[in-house]
């Protein structure tokens, strides 16, 4: 698995429950085949690996949110370079977690299931002006 790990931040209101931690969004990426699969029948197992690492990170106290992504919508998608039968990896989920630093963020990273082709660690961006109008 290809870890990337970014200095700029996500435009986010970043709420912190333990104010020595920080929020970071973990993005994964997949392949278009592995897209496919996810709603077959045999994509049981696809589906316990996340939420078994999702489990974990419940336990560990760091989660909170994320979601699976659908293109299945038929909601508008952002696609620049993308054309059907593109084999490059595409946005498929994203993690919410809240460590200590960033070195923990991509702890967490490496431990996504290997169906994971890539996983973008972005920290969150605190808005200085969301915190006056509270």
């Amino acid at each position: 698995m290809k870890i990337s790990s970014y200095l700029f931040a996500c435009c986010a209101l970043c709420v912190h429950l333990d104010s020595r931690a920080a929020q970071f969004s973990l993005f994964l990426y997949e392949a278009p085949a592995t897209l496919a699969k996810r709603a077959t029948p045999a994509a049981t197992g696809y589906w316990q690996a996340y939420d078994d690492i999702a489990a974990a990170m419940i336990q560990a106290g760091v989660l909170r949110g994320g979601s699976a992504l659908s293109r299945d919508s038929g909601a508008p998608v952002r696609t620049v370079l993308s054309q059907p039968g593109d084999p490059s990896p595409r946005l498929s989920g994203y993690f919410v977690i809240e460590v200590p630093d960033l070195a923990a963020a991509r702890q967490w990273a490496a431990r996504m299931p290997a169906s994971a082709f890539a996983v973008d660690v972005l920290p969150h961006l605190a808005n200085p002006t969301m915190a006056a109008k509270n």
